[in-house]
């Protein structure tokens, strides 16, 4: 079997024409303060007894602030990184490998249903006219599958660091804005939870400049640019590899079916009809 993703000879000039570009952006005073930035709220958040922790999904984002905390910082901080069986099959070995050569505690954490036999059951209301939003946070299986385990595996912690950039969507631009950097959330059993956001004012290319100057080798997804992520190969996600409304709408069949034909050929045993469209 031919390794996933499939790479071409133009995806990696692309990815290597990015690089560049995110090599010279680490080398400018706006990263290094942001850099800083970012240092200061790791220690701002930690600046009492209270144990912490860090999600970790294998993401660009995620990675580069494990990386970040533990690695630059040496501040040794556990990580949790919630897996199941619709995340990209080389997502949970990556952290794995990156967790043992950084010598960063990870606790993989499963959910306790299948989303992959949820959306087998599911498929023909996921295609027939509606696509179901499934990687919204309203959704009932990203609810059941997702962020109710989260809250069963930080209830021992008194915060966790995220990952998560303001400039990826409105809705975390205006939490940023509202809430700023380190806020207290509700959590569903321990009543509020700490919850910081050091890469929160980081652009695409702090994060990559960071990974590129500091020698991190992000997922072999992030590098499938050439068909349709050229000028923005952020928009690229570590998610469910099944697309949800507004990727299905924006060219994501096509993309998985050409860099996972595997992942495709699972998803039109689910929902034959896609070939129609994509």
């Amino acid at each position: 079997m031919i390794p996933e993703p499939i790479l071409g000879v133009e995806d990696y000039e692309v990815w290597d024409q990015w690089c560049e570009i995110a090599r010279v952006h680490s080398r400018t005073r706006l990263h290094a303060r942001k850099l800083d930035a970012a240092k200061r709220i790791v220690d701002e958040a930690l600046s009492t007894d209270d144990p912490w922790t860090i999600g970790w999904s294998g993401g660009k984002d995620s990675t580069v602030l494990t990386h970040l905390i533990n690695v630059t910082m040496g501040r040794n901080i556990p990580a949790f990184a919630h897996k199941d069986d619709l995340d990209f099959p080389e997502s949970e070995p990556y952290i794995r490998r990156c967790a043992e050569a950084w010598g960063v505690s990870v606790r993989i954490v499963r959910p306790p249903l299948s989303p992959r036999e949820w959306m087998r059951d599911h498929a023909r209301e996921h295609s027939e006219g509606g696509l179901i939003d499934m990687h919204s946070r309203t959704s009932q299986i990203a609810r059941a599958a997702w962020w109710d385990t989260i809250d069963q595996e930080t209830h021992a912690f008194a915060g966790y660091f995220d990952g998560l950039c303001s400039h990826e969507s409105r809705a975390r631009a205006m939490n940023r804005a509202m809430r700023g950097n380190i806020y207290r959330k509700n959590h569903r059993t321990r009543g509020e939870i700490w919850v910081a956001h050091p890469l929160h004012d980081w652009t695409p290319h702090d994060v990559y400049g960071y990974a590129v100057s500091h020698g991190v080798e992000l997922l072999p997804l992030y590098k499938c640019v050439a068909l349709m992520h050229r000028e923005e190969p952020w928009r690229l996600r570590e998610e469910w590899w099944v697309p949800g409304a507004t990727g299905a709408r924006h060219g994501q069949y096509a993309w998985l079916r050409r860099y996972y034909p595997s992942l495709w050929r699972q998803l039109r045993e689910w929902m034959p009809e896609i070939g129609q469209r994509s």
